[in-house]
């Protein structure tokens, strides 16, 4: 509560003192804590503290225990993050979330974005009255799960042939 209010470079104080929510005096300095137990209690389990009024500092009168499903009931209003990752990927037709896991598996957000989705049988636009994928055939008759190979040429960008003959953990040898 307190580094956030009044630690300029704690993640939240944007939020927090930059707004001029403060902490009133009474909890602050040297008998702080004291006096705050004294005038909240102790945290009862599963709730944590909220202040009644956004706009107003920590101090007994704005301030009581509440679940967080209570005060995810209690927020300023926020509109949509300008030009949000959100937001573009749902520009380039594909889901935020798809998006979201291309760059957790280490995708740049630029081929993310500019990759469209891959239908079934790995190809974009693949539909049942096309020829079957050549490299599933291949898969098959190296051994390989085709599933895997498809997988590691569209998802992770390895060469077909480095698909079909690396082992499967190569990168961890």
């Amino acid at each position: 509560m307190l580094r956030r209010c009044y630690d300029t470079k704690h993640p939240a104080f944007p939020y927090y003192g930059e707004r001029g929510i403060q902490v009133c005096d009474r909890w602050r300095g040297k008998d702080g804590y004291a006096n705050f137990l004294a005038d909240m209690g102790e945290p009862p389990d599963g709730l944590t503290l909220e202040r009644k009024e956004n706009d107003k500092g920590y101090q007994p009168s704005n301030c009581r225990w509440a679940t967080w499903k209570e005060q995810a009931a209690n927020r300023r209003p926020r509109g949509p993050v300008a030009n949000s990752l959100a937001q573009r990927a749902r520009r380039a037709r594909l889901t935020p979330m798809l998006v979201y896991l291309r760059i957790r598996r280490g995708w740049t957000q630029e081929r993310a974005l500019s990759t469209p989705i891959l239908k079934r049988g790995g190809q974009p636009g693949h539909s049942s009255t096309r020829k079957p994928n050549p490299l599933r055939k291949r898969a098959k008759e190296a051994g390989l799960n085709a599933n895997t190979a498809v997988a590691r040429v569209y998802r992770t960008g390895m060469s077909e042939q480095d698909a079909l003959t690396k082992p499967l953990f190569y990168n961890r040898m």
